[in-house]
C-alpha cells in the first residue's frame, strides 16, 4: 500500500511497546480508575463469564472471581475471528485498557481490554485453567438501570441476575426489551439485550419470568443486562411457542430454517412439519451445535431465482409447547450475480433488496483495509461480462481465509448501503467450495460513455479497466477521493487508495488501469488491488513532486481507529498550517492545528473528539491538510 513507510512505523512502535514489562492490575484497579486510560496491563487469573460472538466486534466478558462491584471487564479482540474461550475459562490477558464509547470522564464507558490493533489496541489472551463461575449477583432492577448510572456502572460486565421480571410493550427494537419488577409497588424497570451475544427471542409482552440472568453491558448509552443464551431465561409456567425467524437456500436442495428458540428434536425433525410451495421435504435435522437450526433437505433440486414460500407447523419448544402455523419467503436455490444485483424499476436499487437470497459467486477482488470487503462475480465469467456481474460482500470476519478465485456461497438480506447493494456478515448461511477458479479479465469501460452516475450502475462491484487514461488530479483534493483520471479531458473517474499497490500518482502520468468499481458518496470509484493493476505507459519526470514539494499528507495510523489515531505530513518549506476533521457531510468536527510550522517531517492526534470537547460519532471522517498552497484530503474511520 502506498505510505508503507507510515504503517511500518506504526507497527514498530506496537511491537515495542508489547515488548515492555506490564503492569499486572486488578479489574477492580480499572474499574474504579486507578489505571490512567491507554496504558497497556496484565490481568490474571480472571473466569470468562459471556462470550460476544458477533461479528460487529469479537471479544469476552471475564470477571474477578471473587465478585461483588467493579469486578467485570470487557476484552475486545476485533472483528476478524471469534475468541477461543468458553464460559468458565480463566484467563489471562494483557491488552490496552481504556473506557470505550465514554466521554473522556472516568466511568463514562465501556471498561476493556483491547487487543486489536486495528482498533488502537495490542496485546493477547491465553486460557490457563478452567473454573467456577462467579455466582450471579441478584440485583434489583434499578441497580441496571441507566436512570441510575452510578450504581449501574459499578456493576459493569458483572454477571447478575433479576428475579419476577415482567416483560412490558415497549418495543426497543433490536432485540432489546424492557422488563418491570413485578410483585414490587416502585415498578422500575430493566432493559435486556436478547441479541448481544447470541440471536435470542424477545418475551411476548406481558409474559412473567421468574428470573433473567446475564452480563450487564454497556453500549449507545445505556446499560442493559444482555443474557448468554436461551438458558438464562426462565419463566413461569411454560416458555412461549418457538417462532419461525428465516429460512434460506444453503444448496439446490437444501434449507435451513432458523427458530427464535431451542425445538423439541422429535417436532423440529419430522418432514411432514415443513410444506414447501415448490418443493418436498424429504428431510430435517436439527444441528448439532445450535437448538435453534434445522438443516432441511428436499425431493429434487429447487429452481433457481423462484420467490419460495416455506410454512411451518407443529414445532414444539422444549416444553413441549407448540407453534402456530408461520410462513416465511425467500429466493430459492442458488441465485447469480447479476440476478442478486439488478435494480428495480425505480433506481439503482437492487430489486431484491431486503429479502432472504442465497447468491454463488467467485471472488475477484479483496481489500483488508478499513473496506473489509471481497467483491465476487458469476462462476466461470467471461468478457464480456454480463451486466450488473459485481457483488459486494463485507466480511471481516472471513477476510483472512478468502482469497481471489475462491467460490463462495453467502446467503443474507441483501441490503443497500447508501445504494450500494452487498451482503454483509453476520450471513445466515456461507460456504467456501472449492479455490483457484478462474478470474475473469477486466471489463473495459470508457470514461466518456459514463455522462451520468446512473451508466456506471451495470459495472458497480465488477472489475473493470480504464485505458490510456491521463491523471489529472493528484490524491489528497477536497473531492472524497485521492486521485482522478481522464481520457477525453472532459470526464472524470475517480481512483482510490483502499488497495496493496505502490504507484504514486504524477499529474501528466498516462495509465492503464484494473480494479473494482465501487459506489460510495454519490460517486463511482475505481479501487486498484495491486501493483499489477496499474501499467504505466509514460510517467512525468516531475508530475509526482509537483505537489509533496510544498507538503504531503499521509495516512492515518492506526485505521480504522478507537480511541484515538495519528496523523502524518511534511511540509517542504516553513509555513501556516491547517489540519481540519470533517465528517461525511462536509461538517467540521475537529481543528487538529492552526498554526506557523518548520519543514520536516510532523504528526498529530486525534483523540475522536468534537472542537466543542464531545465524543466524536462512529463513522467515515476527512482530514484536511492545508499548508504552502497545497489542500490535501484523506478518508479515516472512527469505529466504537
Amino acid at each position: 500500500m502506498k505510505r508503507m513507510n507510515l504503517l511500518l512505523a506504526g507497527a514498530l512502535l506496537l511491537v515495542a511497546a508489547a515488548a515492555q514489562a506490564q503492569d499486572v492490575v486488578t479489574i477492580y484497579d480499572l474499574q474504579t480508575d486507578l489505571v490512567a486510560a491507554n496504558t497497556l496491563v496484565t490481568i490474571e487469573g480472571k473466569v470468562v463469564t459471556g462470550i460476544d460472538a458477533v461479528p460487529s466486534g469479537y471479544g469476552f466478558f471475564v470477571q474477578e472471581p471473587a465478585g461483588g462491584q467493579n469486578s467485570g471487564l470487557y476484552v475486545f479482540i476485533g472483528v476478524t475471528a471469534a475468541p477461543d474461550v468458553v464460559i468458565g475459562d480463566i484467563v489471562d490477558v494483557t491488552g490496552v485498557y481504556n473506557d470505550y464509547g465514554g466521554t473522556g470522564t472516568p466511568g463514562s464507558g465501556l471498561c476493556e481490554l483491547n487487543l486489536a490493533p486495528a482498533y488502537g489496541g495490542d496485546g493477547s489472551y491465553t486460557v490457563v485453567g478452567s473454573g467456577a463461575v462467579p455466582t450471579p449477583e441478584l440485583l434489583r432492577a434499578w441497580q441496571t438501570s441507566t436512570l441510575n448510572p452510578v450504581e449501574a456502572e459499578s456493576w459493569e460486565c458483572v454477571l447478575v441476575r433479576h428475579e419476577n421480571v415482567e416483560r412490558t410493550n415497549n418495543d426497543l427494537g433490536f432485540g432489546e426489551w424492557f422488563g418491570v419488577e413485578f410483585g414490587y409497588v416502585d415498578n422500575d424497570s430493566t432493559r435486556f439485550d436478547a441479541d448481544g451475544m447470541y440471536s435470542g427471542a424477545v418475551p411476548p409482552v406481558a409474559t412473567q419470568l421468574t428470573s433473567v440472568t446475564g452480563v450487564v453491558n454497556y453500549t449507545f448509552g445505556d446499560w442493559k443486562v444482555t443474557p448468554r443464551g436461551e438458558y438464562d431465561l426462565v419463566y413461569v409456567g411454560v416458555a412461549p411457542a418457538p417462532n419461525l425467524d428465516w429460512a434460506c437456500a444453503t444448496g439446490d436442495a437444501s434449507i435451513d430454517v432458523q427458530f427464535d428458540r431451542e425445538v423439541e428434536v422429535t417436532t423440529a425433525e419430522n418432514p411432514l412439519n415443513y410444506f414447501l410451495d415448490l418443493g418436498t421435504v424429504s428431510t430435517a435435522s436439527v444441528d448439532a451445535l445450535n437448538n435453534q437450526l434445522v438443516h432441511l433437505t428436499l425431493a429434487g433440486p429447487m429452481t433457481p431465482e423462484i420467490l419460495l414460500n416455506l410454512t411451518v407447523i407443529d414445532v414444539q419448544n422444549t416444553d413441549g409447547v407448540p407453534m402456530t402455523p408461520q410462513a416465511t419467503q425467500f429466493w430459492g436455490g442458488l441465485s447469480s450475480v447479476p440476478f442478486s444485483q439488478y435494480p428495480d424499476a425505480g433506481g439503482d436499487s437492487s430489486a431484491v433488496a431486503g429479502q432472504v437470497i442465497t447468491v454463488r459467486g467467485v471472488v475477484h477482488s479483496k481489500f483488508d483495509v478499513y473496506g473489509n470487503h471481497v467483491y465476487i462475480e458469476d462462476v466461470n465469467s467471461t468478457l464480456p461480462l454480463a451486466p450488473y456481474n459485481g457483488l459486494e460482500v463485507y466480511c471481516p470476519a472471513l477476510l483472512s481465509e478468502l482469497e481471489e478465485g475462491d467460490e463462495v456461497i453467502f446467503a443474507d438480506y441483501q441490503t443497500e448501503y447508501f445504494n450500494q447493494t452487498s451482503l454483509t456478515q453476520p450471513f445466515l448461511y456461507y460456504e467456501k467450495v472449492s479455490s483457484g477458479n478462474a478470474v475473469a479479465a477486466a471489463q473495459p469501460i470508457t470514461i466518456g460513455d459514463m455522462t451520468d452516475v446512473s451508466l456506471y450502475e451495470p459495472y458497480e462491484s465488477a472489475l473493470v479497466r480504464v485505458e490510456n487514461v491521463e491523471v489529472v488530479e493528484r490524491g489528497g483534493a477536497w473531492n472524497f477521493y485521492n486521485w482522478s483520471v481522464t481520457q477525453d479531458g472532459l470526464n472524470w473517474l475517480h481512483v482510490g487508495d483502499m488497495g496493496d499497490y505502490s504507484y504514486v500518482e504524477g499529474l501528466g502520468d498516462s495509465l492503464n488501469i484494473n480494479g473494482t468499481l465501487r459506489y460510495e458518496f454519490g460517486e463511482y470509484v475505481l479501487m486498484p488491488r495491486r501493483d499489477a493493476d496499474i501499467e504505466i505507459l509514460y510517467q512525468n519526470p516531475v508530475g509526482a513532486d509537483e505537489v509533496p514539494a510544498a507538503a504531503l499528507l499521509g495516512q492515518n495510523h492506526p485505521n480504522p481507529f478507537n480511541p484515538k489515531t495519528e496523523i502524518s505530513f511534511s511540509l517542504g518549506q516553513a509555513g501556516a498550517v491547517s489540519l481540519d476533521v470533517f465528517d461525511a457531510s462536509g461538517r467540521k468536527v475537529k481543528t487538529l492545528l492552526a498554526q506557523p510550522m518548520q519543514q520536516g517531517q510532523h504528526t498529530a492526534t486525534w483523540n475522536g473528539d468534537t472542537d466543542a470537547g464531545t465524543p466524536a460519532a462512529s463513522g467515515l471522517y476527512f482530514y484536511r491538510l492545508r499548508a504552502n498552497g497545497v489542500d490535501e484530503t484523506r478518508k479515516m474511520m472512527l469505529l466504537k
